[in-house]
């Protein structure tokens, strides 16, 4: 009981202490995901027959029952891309001027977000959109979205304090253990998105 008072009141601390960075980098986040939207409303209705068409595509191919999703391609992209993230993400929370850029990386993780969503409820009637964005968008990012957003905004949190206190190598310390757990995390997503995400996909892809 001691403990779980004890930890209680540590999240507690962090999120009073920080809770101004907490609004910000939401904010920032927010506004990515409306820019991403924005983007794809104001394109040309060639651009967006083309995605329409890619999309279609891709439904086509998972309808095709001799089509085979190749897992390991998937599952080596996505474990490349999140630890070159992670990696990133890690450089930047050591970095002097880190927060800015950590700050541009969160906008464009949102507008990559928001874009993807738009895409394809522009390209899809409602219920075949929902059921794609369930099947292809959804599962994989409950575990990815939250744990990056996260790690940027710890990353920003703690740019602050190394420039603030004297003990900064139990900041760079307590940082890169953090990315660590996140990474950990982001490899659990990796799995979810070549395995369960694509099986589900698949399965879905009749009532597209």
């Amino acid at each position: 009981m001691r403990k779980k008072y004890q930890k209680s009141n540590f999240f507690k601390r962090h999120i009073l202490e920080n809770y101004k960075t907490y609004i910000i980098c939401f904010i920032i986040f927010i506004m990515g995901i409306l820019f991403g939207v924005t983007l794809v409303n104001s394109m040309t209705e060639t651009n967006k027959e083309i995605i329409h068409n890619d999309i279609i595509n891709v439904i086509t191919l998972l309808k095709d029952e001799t089509y085979e999703i190749s897992t390991n391609n998937i599952l080596k992209k996505s474990l490349t891309k999140n630890l070159i993230l992670v990696l990133i993400i890690w450089i930047l929370g050591l970095s002097f001027f880190g927060k800015y850029f950590l700050s541009i990386m969160l906008f464009i993780l949102g507008v990559n977000f928001g874009y993807s969503i738009s895409c394809i409820t522009t390209s899809l009637e409602f219920k075949s959109a929902i059921i794609f964005i369930a099947s292809n968008v959804f599962l994989h990012n409950l575990i990815f979205l939250p744990s990056i957003f996260f790690l940027i905004l710890q990353g920003i949190i703690d740019n602050n304090y190394h420039k603030i206190y004297s003990n900064r190598k139990y900041i760079y310390f307590k940082f890169t253990c953090t990315c660590i757990i996140v990474l950990l995390l982001l490899i659990n997503s990796s799995f979810v998105e070549t395995y369960v995400t694509t099986g589900f996909l698949k399965s879905a892809s009749k009532y597209f």
